[in-house]
């Protein structure tokens, strides 16, 4: 599900622009993307910070995670 997760993170960021926010979604619906606050963060299965210069990075304490989803990312490019 964390590709689903890029791809609607890829076309955020095509359609609405670089600005940084933070967006987050649950698995099973990886393509409903919302804005993270810290008080939600813990209700999200994914969250991501989207950076001005168009780069993005998932925030999570699994390695094996972000290192997928930077691969993901950098593979939509």
């Amino acid at each position: 599900m964390i590709n689903v997760f890029v791809s609607a993170v890829r076309k955020y960021v095509r359609d609405d622009g670089c600005r940084p926010l933070v967006l987050g979604a649950y698995e099973s619906q990886a393509f409903v993307l919302s804005y993270s606050h810290p008080p939600w963060f813990r209700t999200h299965d994914y969250i991501c910070r989207v950076h001005e210069d168009g780069s993005a990075q998932l925030l999570s304490r699994d390695e094996d995670e972000c290192l997928l989803f930077a691969a993901l990312w950098e593979l939509e490019r």
